[in-house]
C-alpha cells in the first residue's frame, strides 16, 4: 500500500495560517480599537479601548478605569495614526474601580462597527489570541501626535473561574505593554476574549476581564439620582429630580422615580440580605419622568406640602425595568424640600 506524506513545509505553513487572524477580522478589530487620551495633572494620560456597541451615531466604548482615572470626559481617536483619523470627545458614563472597568459614550458620524460582547468565554489554555491596542502610546507615533494600532499574538495560560463556576479572569502570556490597557483581546475567529487590564511587572503575564464580567458591568441600571429643591410658594415646595440611566445595551423597558416624606415611614428603609432594595413603602408617590435616550437622563418635578418645620425631608428612590422584566430599585436618596421661615 502506497502511503502519502505531506511535505513538512506545507504542514508548517498550514499550522501558521491557523494561528493568524483573517484579514477581514483583523481589519474589524483594528477599526474598533480606539486610542484614549486626556490631559491629566502630570501630563498626557493615555490607553486603549474598543467599541462594543454602536447604535446609529452613538458608540459605547469599554476601557479600564485606570486609563480614564477621575476624568469625566476624554478624547477618543478612531483610525489613530492612519488615514481617516478622527478625534471625538467622549463622556465617562460608568466606572467600576474594583474590576478596573469604565464605559464611555461618544457620538459622531461614520463610527466603526462594534466587536460584540461574547456570551461566554470559549478559549482554552495554550490557544493563541490577539491583543489590540496602543502600547507606549504617543511614544510610538510616527506621524502626527497619535500612534498606530498594534495587534499582538499572545497565548492563553489560564482560564480561572469563581465559586459559581463562571470565568472571572483569563491569564495570558506574551508581549503586551503599558498602553494596551483597555484594548480588546480576540480569538482567531475575531470573537471577544475580553479586555486587557494589567500585567505583572517584569513578566509577560497579562490579565484579561472576560465577557461574563463585562456583561455584568454593562447591565442596565440607574447610576445616579439627584434632586434640586426649588423655592416654596403657596405652602408647597417644588423638587426637581434627575435620574441617570446607564443602558449601553439598549435593554431598558421603562424607568421611574418615587418619593415619600421621611416622617411618613414606619420603619427605616433597608436592603435585603443580597443587598437589593425594594420600595421604602407601598405609599410612595410617583414622579412623572421624561427620558432623553441620547443622554440617558430622565427628569421630572414633584411638589411637597409644608408640614411642621422649615424643611421637610423626603426620600427618593428610582427604579428601572430591563429586558428580562426585573424591576430594580436604587437605595433611597434624602432630599430637603425648602420652606421659608415665615411659612410661605
Amino acid at each position: 500500500m502506497r502511503r502519502h506524506f505531506l511535505p513538512l513545509f506545507f504542514l508548517l505553513s498550514a499550522s501558521a495560517r491557523a494561528q493568524e487572524l483573517p484579514a477581514a477580522q483583523l481589519a474589524k478589530v483594528k477599526d474598533a480599537t480606539v486610542y484614549v487620551k486626556y490631559v491629566a495633572f502630570r501630563g498626557l494620560a493615555m490607553g486603549s479601548g474598543y467599541i462594543f456597541r454602536r447604535d446609529g451615531d452613538t458608540a459605547w466604548i469599554l476601557t479600564c478605569d485606570h486609563v480614564v482615572k477621575e476624568s469625566d470626559t476624554v478624547t477618543v481617536v478612531f483610525q489613530s495614526g492612519r488615514a481617516g483619523e478622527k478625534s471625538l470627545e467622549a463622556q465617562v458614563v460608568a466606572r467600576d474601580k474594583e474590576r478596573d472597568l469604565a464605559c464611555l459614550r461618544v457620538s459622531g458620524e461614520g463610527l466603526p462597527a462594534a466587536i460584540e460582547l461574547s456570551t461566554k468565554t470559549e478559549v482554552r489554555e495554550t490557544e493563541s489570541v490577539f491583543a489590540s491596542g496602543y502600547p507606549f502610546g504617543q511614544t510610538l507615533a510616527t506621524a502626527g501626535d497619535n500612534p498606530g494600532v498594534a495587534v499582538t499574538k499572545v497565548s492563553v495560560t489560564s482560564v480561572r473561574r469563581d465559586d459559581a463556576g463562571d470565568v472571572s479572569v483569563v491569564q495570558l502570556s506574551g508581549d503586551v505593554n503599558p498602553g494596551n490597557s483597555g484594548g480588546p483581546v480576540v480569538d482567531a475567529k475575531g470573537r471577544l476574549v475580553g479586555i486587557a487590564t494589567s500585567r505583572i511587572q517584569g513578566t509577560e503575564t497579562i490579565f484579561v476581564v472576560p465577557p461574563e464580567a463585562l456583561r455584568g458591568f454593562v447591565k442596565t441600571r440607574i447610576t445616579k439620582v439627584a434632586c434640586v429643591p426649588g423655592t416654596a410658594a403657596g405652602g408647597k415646595a417644588p423638587v426637581a429630580v434627575t435620574v441617570t440611566v446607564f443602558d449601553p445595551m439598549g435593554k431598558l423597558q421603562t424607568t421611574g422615580c418615587a418619593w415619600i416624606r421621611r416622617d411618613a415611614l414606619r420603619d427605616p428603609p433597608a436592603a435585603d440580605a443580597d443587598g437589593k432594595w425594594k420600595a421604602a413603602a407601598a405609599s410612595m408617590k410617583d414622579v412623572p419622568l421624561k427620558l432623553d435616550p441620547a443622554t440617558g437622563l430622565a427628569t421630572g418635578t414633584f411638589e411637597v406640602a409644608r408640614g411642621g418645620g422649615v424643611d421637610v425631608e423626603v426620600l427618593l428612590q428610582a427604579w428601572c425595568v430591563a429586558a428580562d422584566g426585573t424591576k430594580a430599585w436604587t437605595a433611597p436618596e434624602a432630599c430637603n424640600a425648602k420652606f421659608g421661615g415665615d411659612g410661605r
